[in-house]
């Protein structure tokens, strides 16, 4: 291990300073910050039961004995960066990678990119577990990969992928098909890839099934039962029809191509467009230079086809499993379409004269990528943190109101919220609005009523008893209220005080 660590420290120092940098640059704003939201809001001191019942099984163990169960950004970052660090070096262990420049580029798209700044945004609480799910996926790999029977023991650190956040099974899946992609490149024969592929799934597979088990057996210890109906719960998956699963996977390759090809940003939307359809045009062609530069037989043909036409499934594969449903946090593996370009562009280089010229063309479009995201993050944090201040400011004038209610008592009196909180940005913040998290109320818009606790027990320190819409039976009555700071806004209905946004 001594000799093992004494060989790899210098690769392994370049991957964690460089995500270092790039996480800095990019997410230190929210890390000395705290703008939590609605998600954020109700976890901001634990949902252990709930996160089991949506078959996150194994966050509740890695918040309770290794960060703790409050959201603390600073700490939450630092592990979400040295996670990703770790990340990097397998993955350039993996494809042999030795320049120090691809080293940064590969760090700062898996560091600066959407994902990480819509969790980061609005989910900070869930930041840290969602990019351990991600490491232990590249683990797989390096385990499928490196040893003799790696897919089986792979499959060890695949089944807490499952249980800490579904969708990064993905990044599992695309490196595998880029690992594929690479050894029939460089002439290995499709037996033997087939083989090597088979194993890959059987990895799953398994890691699938330990995981099926531990749920059942961690919610059966708490007494718990799997969450249905919930869009984000584990039994979507159980519910689909074959009609059902074929429809996802086409709707899934659709929806992956789009979100790569496509992807959030603050460039102008031709900008954006001209950037990636380059980059997706010196993939082809560097694919097809390989592809025409050696004696490639038949069966590998089809079968780097095959690979290269299911990539995107691969890549967005729960989209299939929660019904043809993905968003920004389910992204992840997307990013790593850049990294494919910059390795084969790479490779290339050094055997084609053409290949020099792309290899250039790919590190300029990707360290553009790489800069606009790190401007986005900033910009979104900014608005989180603008929204945040304006949301105290609004909510400290309505306790200040309910405070005048006659009859009403803090901690006492029944409190129910209507409407919604929602704060327009203004031009500029308007920008960030579409990544997922950052439309709707600070609060929700809907009837989350845990939030509302949440946002007076940890913001305004007062103790509320705050309770569902359900619980308000005259219906009639409360739409007929004005909304806040209207007179009337705030009114008993029985002993519920209704206060209308």
């Amino acid at each position: 291990m001594k000799e093992l660590l004494e060989r790899n420290k210098l690769l392994l120092l370049k991957s964690l300073v460089w995500s270092f940098v790039f996480g800095m640059f990019s997410h230190a704003y929210m890390y000395f910050n705290n703008s939590m939201t609605h998600d954020s809001l109700s976890e901001f001191a634990s949902s252990h039961p709930w996160k089991m019942q949506i078959g996150r099984i194994f966050v509740p163990f890695y918040q309770t004995y290794f960060r703790g169960p409050m959201i603390l950004p600073f700490l939450i970052g630092i592990l979400t960066l040295l996670y990703i660090g770790i990340a990097v070096f397998l993955i350039v262990k993996l494809f042999s990678v030795k320049s120090g420049l691809l080293i940064a580029l590969i760090s700062g798209v898996m560091t600066a990119n959407v994902t990480m700044v819509a969790t980061t945004a609005t989910f900070i609480g869930d930041l840290d577990c969602n990019i351990l799910a991600m490491l232990f996926s590249v683990i797989a790999v390096f385990c499928w990969k490196k040893f003799k029977f790696g897919y089986i023991l792979g499959a060890i650190p695949l089944t807490f992928t499952f249980g800490l956040y579904q969708s990064y099974v993905s990044v599992t899946i695309t490196l595998i098909i880029f690992i594929l992609l690479f050894e029939l490149f460089d002439g290995k024969g499709f037996k033997e890839e087939f083989l090597s592929g088979l194993k890959g799934v059987a990895m799953i597979v398994l890691a699938g099934a330990l995981y099926f088990i531990s749920l059942k057996l961690i919610l059966a210890a708490n007494g718990l039962e799997v969450a249905s109906g919930s869009y984000n719960s584990i039994d979507t998956a159980l519910s689909l029809s074959a009609a059902d699963v074929l429809k996802n996977m086409w709707d899934a390759t659709k929806t992956a191509i789009k979100a790569t090809l496509l992807p959030y940003s603050l460039f102008s939307s031709g900008f954006n467009n001209i950037i990636h359809v380059l980059l997706a045009i010196i993939s082809a062609v560097s694919v097809l230079m390989t592809f025409l530069s050696k004696k490639i037989k038949l069966a590998e043909k089809f079968l780097i086809a095959f690979l290269i036409i299911i990539l995107p499934l691969g890549m967005n594969v729960c989209h299939v499993l929660t019904n043809n449903m993905s968003h920004e946090l389910m992204y992840y593996a997307l990013n790593l379409f850049y990294v494919f370009v910059l390795l084969i562009t790479f490779k290339n280089a050094e055997i084609f004269k053409i290949g020099k010229i792309l290899k250039v063309v790919s590190v300029i479009l990707v360290a553009v990528i790489i800069f606009g995201n790190i401007r986005l993050a900033n910009l979104t944090y900014m608005a989180k943190e603008q929204q945040a201040d304006a949301v105290l400011s609004y909510f400290t004038s309505v306790t200040t109101k309910m405070d005048e209610v006659e009859g009403y008592k803090t901690g006492e009196t029944k409190v129910c919220f209507f409407g919604t909180d929602h704060i327009s940005l203004p031009w500029g913040f308007d920008k960030v609005e579409g990544i997922f998290g950052m439309s709707g109320g600070f609060l929700q818009n809907q009837d989350f009523y845990m939030y509302y606790y949440r946002y007076f027990q940890y913001y305004l320190m007062r103790s509320e008893w705050i309770v569902s819409q359900d619980d308000v039976k005259d219906m009639q009555l409360v739409n007929q209220m004005p909304s806040y700071p209207e007179e009337g806004c705030m009114q008993f209905v029985d002993d519920i005080l209704v206060v209308k946004l």
